[in-house]
């Protein structure tokens, strides 16, 4: 276990040269103590940035930069897009370390195209600043798109990026208060492009943001929108934030630590090896923090065991739903499936990461909508939950959203059904704790469309395909 936690020194010289590197181009060598020791700068929220302060002004500068350079210029604006759109995975465990990877390579180009060698991104906490950053809007200005479906005056839907929505309701719950890495971060996989299911994070703030803006940012070269590295920004410092609140929990699946990340060869440096998902997990060694992380680095994570999860429950499922009619369910539990479930909603969840109590993920399988400007609420026995139910109802399990339509291929006829998980643990012990579980033989799951924004979204179906319950 410790020595998967490690990482090796070829991996720590080549993160910590990536990170300077291109600091230090042109001011003359350095000594490689220098450079296996990279300044640890903070992302910062672009909210507290001033319009025309040093940050915003490099950015500027970089990301016009950047759209000058050719086509055939690796570092263009346009060929990191294409690297999006060519290698990005979603859907599966290597989303998280893919996109790291990915924004460090553009934070150093940022560097390099800027002229400013202490340039760091800033992040967008659409949580707390649910309006698209006033910088990125006005005729001329190189942040802004054009292609953007909102106006500067529209919010996000605080239902799918609020904060109850990463830390639940009376901080209870939530998507950050998640204990199983794959029910937070997406289901494992063998391939970088290997759709399995989507995690919380990713189903809920991290899609609605894209379909929210709309436009490029909702296609497969989202990265032509600036706003996009702000977002990812934001959805890596979740990450550090939930590892903050879930010590012992990111897995040790060598499968995912030794996978080496794919698509960067044409703008890494020949002589830097490629990243390895292990060669990401440290913010620190990679030069870079968030105000919430501490100063100095911390030590080496310690890592979760690799799982199992046993299959108790699954089914076909005829039906569908509408922002005017929500769909309901049951899922019939054999036995043993049913002394697990009771087990989760009458026992309290354990907080030592090393607790192997059994917990309880939800697996709904369905068939994307015909826009994405359409969310999903879920319930357990709740048949009579709406769209503002309020997120402290007991029965209340989550949310999912769709990137949006352009990102998979909708309208060519070859649209694939899209997994999303949930943890249900949590759910079932609040509803023991308000005295409306009841120990029967099946688990009734309720589906509650919700409209955003989209005209077209009122009349949306989704359509349930299957169902998975599986113990963890």
């Amino acid at each position: 276990m410790k020595n998967q936690s490690k990482t090796t020194r070829r991996e720590f010289l080549y993160t910590a040269s990536m990170t300077v590197g291109g600091a230090l181009a042109g001011v003359g060598l350095k000594s490689a103590t220098a450079l296996a020791q990279p300044p640890v700068r903070v992302r910062l929220d672009v909210a507290t940035l001033q319009l025309n302060g040093p940050e915003l002004r490099a950015l500027r500068a970089a990301v016009d930069a950047l759209k000058r350079l050719p086509g055939s210029d690796p570092k263009s604006w346009r060929s990191l897009a294409n690297i999006h759109q060519d290698f990005c995975p979603h859907q599966n465990w290597f989303f998280l370390p893919w996109h790291r990877a990915y924004i460090l390579y553009f934070e150093q180009a940022c560097r390099e195209a800027s002229g400013d060698p202490t340039f760091t991104l800033p992040y967008w906490d659409w949580t707390t600043s649910p309006r698209l950053p006033a910088p990125f809007w006005g005729t001329g200005n190189p942040l802004m798109d054009s292609t953007r479906r909102i106006g500067p005056n529209q919010s996000a839907d605080p239902m799918f990026v609020g904060r109850q929505v990463l830390y639940g309701a009376n901080n209870l719950g939530g998507i950050l208060r998640i204990t199983d890495f794959k029910t937070f971060a997406s289901g494992e996989a063998a391939m970088q492009r290997q759709k399995t299911n989507y995690g919380r994070l990713e189903a809920s703030p991290h899609n609605h943001i894209h379909g929210f803006v709309g436009g490029n940012m909702s296609s497969m070269l989202s990265p032509l929108d600036p706003i996009f590295w702000l977002h990812h920004a934001n959805i890596d410092r979740l990450w550090t934030e939930w590892e903050r609140l879930s010590p012992g929990r990111t897995t040790s699946d060598p499968r995912w630590l030794n996978f080496s990340l794919l698509g960067f060869d044409s703008i890494r440096p020949p002589s830097q090896t490629a990243l390895t998902v292990r060669g990401v997990l440290s913010t620190h060694i990679l030069g870079y923090r968030y105000p919430s992380q501490p100063a100095t680095p911390p030590p080496p994570p310690t890592l979760a065991a690799v799982s199992e999860s046993s299959l108790f429950s699954e089914g076909n499922v005829d039906g569908q739903a509408t922002p005017k009619k929500p769909l309901s369910f049951a899922i019939a539990a054999p036995r043993e499936l049913r002394a697990q479930v009771h087990d989760a909603a009458t026992k309290p969840t354990p907080a030592d990461p090393k607790d192997k109590r059994t917990r309880l993920r939800l697996i709904l399988e369905v068939k994307p909508p015909e826009t994405s400007l359409i969310g999903v609420r879920v319930f357990l026995r709740s048949k009579a939950a709406k769209s503002n139910t309020p997120f402290g109802d007991p029965n209340y399990v989550g949310t999912f959203t769709f990137f949006g339509q352009e990102h998979e291929g909708h309208g060519s006829g070859d649209e694939k059904n899209i997994e999303f998980s949930f943890d249900v643990t949590r759910t079932l012990r609040k509803m023991a704790l308000a005295g409306v579980y009841r120990a029967d033989s099946d688990l009734q799951v309720s589906l509650v469309p919700v409209s955003l924004s989209d005209r077209r979204a009122a009349e949306a179906t989704v359509i349930l395909v299957r169902f998975k319950l599986e113990a963890i």
